[in-house]
C-alpha cells in the first residue's frame, strides 16, 4: 500500500475512504429511495410481510453504507500496516458490544421486539466501527497509523519482518 512510505500508505487510505464512502453514500440514497423495486428484483414472490421488512431492512442498511466503507478501508490501511489487530478488536466489537447486544432485544424473553431489534442492530454496529477506528490514527506522539511497528519493549516479541523489507 505505501511500498514502506508511511505518509503515502495514510493518504492513499485517506482517498480511498472518501472515495469509498461517498460511493457506498450514493448507492444508500438510490436503496434509500427504492427498497421495494430492489427487493422485488431479487425476490419477486415476497409476501406482503416479507416485503416490508424487506424495505425496511434496505433503508436501515442503507444507511451505514458510508460506515461499511469506512470500516473496511481503514481495517485495509491498518493491515497492510501490519497493525491486524485494530481490525480484529474493532469487529469483536462491533459485534460483541453493539450489535449482538442490540440485537438480543428480539428474543422473546429479552425484550421480545421481534425482527426489527435485528434490523435495526446492523447500522450502529457499523458506524461505532467506522467511528472508533480513527481513534488508532495516531496511537503513539510522532507516529502515524501506517509507521513501521514501534520497537519492542522489554520482554516483548519483535515484530515480524515484512516479507518484502530489504535485509
Amino acid at each position: 500500500l505505501g511500498a514502506d512510505r508511511p505518509a503515502r500508505a495514510e493518504r492513499t487510505t485517506l482517498v480511498g475512504l472518501a472515495l469509498g464512502a461517498g460511493a457506498l453514500g450514493l448507492v444508500g440514497v438510490v436503496q434509500w429511495l427504492a427498497p421495494g423495486p430492489i427487493a422485488a428484483a431479487f425476490v419477486p414472490d415476497l409476501t406482503a410481510a416479507g416485503r416490508g421488512h424487506a424495505r425496511t431492512y434496505l433503508r436501515v442498511l442503507a444507511l451505514g453504507y458510508p460506515a461499511i466503507a469506512a470500516t473496511d478501508l481503514l481495517v485495509a490501511g491498518f493491515d497492510a500496516a501490519r497493525r491486524t489487530r485494530v481490525g480484529l478488536v474493532a469487529d469483536l466489537l462491533k459485534y460483541g458490544a453493539v450489535r449482538l447486544p442490540v440485537a438480543s432485544l428480539a428474543l422473546p424473553g429479552v425484550a421480545g421486539l421481534g425482527v426489527g431489534a435485528v434490523v435495526r442492530a446492523v447500522t450502529p454496529s457499523n458506524v461505532a466501527a467506522a467511528a472508533g477506528l480513527p481513534a488508532h490514527f495516531a496511537p503513539e506522539p510522532g507516529r502515524g497509523p501506517f509507521d513501521p511497528p514501534a520497537p519492542p519493549g522489554r520482554g516483548a516479541r519483535a515484530p515480524v519482518p515484512h516479507p518484502r523489507a530489504a535485509p
